[in-house]
């Protein structure tokens, strides 16, 4: 994700790009944005949400 701490190391952040099905990193924007969305279900109990776009 593209923040001061994911930043610290480019080389993980160029690679974790090229592994990304859309070639793009996550923003902090959008990882705010899914966790608005998250609380705003009421349906949703004890899941794990990835945002990194990567094959697992």
């Amino acid at each position: 994700m593209q923040t001061s701490m994911g930043n610290l190391n480019q080389e993980a952040m160029k690679e974790a790009q090229k592994n990304s099905l859309i070639n793009t990193l996550s923003k902090p924007e959008e990882a705010a944005e899914m966790i608005l969305n998250i609380l705003n279900m009421n349906n949703i109990t004890g899941q794990i949400f990835n945002l990194d776009s990567r094959i697992i």
